[in-house]
């Protein structure tokens, strides 16, 4: 049986519901570790300032062909416990969009956190894409997540010079 997948974009202005909330146009936004394990999703609802998470385990959510329902009730962020918070915070997401620069976000105080979260930048090539359950980070964008990562040699120039400060610095 082939895995189906999941565009972002398929992600972005769907309509969705939880226990005790229905949203028509609704963002998901799932939180991945490295290795492409999906243990949150944000979701957010156009025009309202509120931005809520669940815990996504599997059976968490079913997709349709035009809506998504999660069988978890949704948390606002101030209402998780500081380890949830600090466990998201240390998560990626991809938002192509940048939805928490809206400006019905601001003055909300998850927002500079969760901002640093988007590495969008990583995939600018390929668009993130997740399995079904959206349990996992699949294809070329989980290759670029578990790809090994190395620091550029700062003795390298790779035709750019050093301000003289950063040079001293670097030897």
């Amino acid at each position: 049986m082939a895995i189906r997948i999941v565009h972002a974009k398929h992600l972005h202005g769907i309509a969705t519901q939880a226990k005790k909330w229905r949203e028509e146009a609704a963002s998901l936004f799932p939180f991945f570790q490295r290795a492409g394990n999906v243990p949150w999703v944000m979701v957010v609802a156009p025009n309202r300032p509120d931005i809520f998470f669940f815990r996504n385990t599997p059976g968490t959510i079913k997709k349709s062909d035009d809506r998504i329902v999660i069988k978890k009730p949704l948390q606002t962020w101030h209402d998780l416990r500081t380890s949830d918070q600090n466990e998201i915070a240390a998560l990626y997401h991809y938002d192509p969009w940048w939805v928490l620069g809206e400006k019905r976000f601001h003055g909300n105080k998850a927002v500079p956190i969760l901002k640093a979260t988007n590495i969008v930048d990583t995939f600018i090539r390929h668009p993130v894409e997740y399995s079904e359950d959206l349990m996992q980070v699949q294809g070329e964008a989980r290759q670029a997540l578990t790809a090994p990562r190395h620091a550029p040699d700062p003795h390298q120039s790779h035709g750019w010079k050093w301000d003289p400060v950063w040079a001293a610095w670097a030897r």
